[in-house]
């Protein structure tokens, strides 16, 4: 996985180290923020979370105590811009039969009355990722 190998990793890990600045000022952790900010956006958002053990389960339902507040989000937005994690998720050759990869004006039309699921997996390692996916 081209995001956690090389300069990518130590480029990705950079922006968990900013985050996690983030999260020790209010109080909680990479994971919890990570979370609380999937849940900010928007009442047809559900996070998901995946957990190896009760105590990573625990640290992740404390994030819905989480409020996060206009200059929260900022200071996330911040830490982690749009688009700034370093390599793709996977290899290109996979990467191309991705849902996600195709073309947008099809997959707009189809997804026009479904939810959106976003999962976050590894959270607990420090090294969460964020993935989107419509659902009917």
């Amino acid at each position: 996985m081209p995001r956690f190998q090389g300069e990518n990793l130590r480029a990705n890990l950079a922006l968990v180290d900013a985050l996690g600045q983030v999260a020790q000022s209010i109080d909680a952790t990479v994971a919890q923020v990570a979370i609380a900010w999937v849940a900010s956006r928007g009442p047809d958002l559900v996070p998901l979370v995946g957990a190896r053990s009760r105590d990573r389960l625990a640290e992740s339902v404390a994030a819905a105590d989480l409020v996060l507040n206009e200059h929260h989000l900022a200071a996330i937005e911040a830490a982690v811009p749009a688009g700034s994690a370093a390599g793709n998720r996977y290899p290109s050759q996979h990467m191309a039969k991705l849902d996600s990869e195709r073309d947008h004006r099809y997959h707009e039309r189809r997804t026009t009355r479904m939810f959106k699921v976003v999962a976050i997996t590894g959270a607990g390692t420090g090294m969460g990722r964020l993935t989107a996916r419509n659902l009917r």
